[in-house]
């Protein structure tokens, strides 16, 4: 009797531990994989707020172009224009140089 009792305890005893550490190596398989998603997912948002930012950006870009297109045919666009791309001055305006510097305009009252 002593020995089937032996036998038994050293079953249950052998079955116990590879229960055990089928779950704790179960947990660590789990646990990791659970991480490796949370970092993934974490870097998916982090994209996604930078795509967003990008989008929009190039949406504020798209309604200064619009804006510019709309003004493209006003005398102020044109005068605009002309200074910038053409290095026009009004009638009534001076050029004053000053050494070391870029041409400044003034206005003549």
């Amino acid at each position: 009797m002593k020995k089937r009792k032996n036998r038994r305890n050293r079953k249950q005893k052998r079955f116990r531990f590879l229960f055990l550490s089928v779950l704790i190596i179960l947990g660590v398989y789990f646990g990791n994989i659970f991480l490796e998603q949370t970092q993934q997912s974490i870097a998916l948002k982090e994209q996604k707020q930078e795509e967003l930012d990008k989008i929009n950006d190039l949406n504020k870009e798209i309604a200064v172009l619009e804006d510019q297109y709309k003004r493209r045919e006003s005398m102020e666009f044109v005068e605009q224009v002309a200074r910038e791309r053409l290095g026009m001055i009004k009638a009534n305006e001076k050029i004053i140089e000053d050494e070391g510097k870029t041409p400044a305009k003034e206005q003549q009252k």
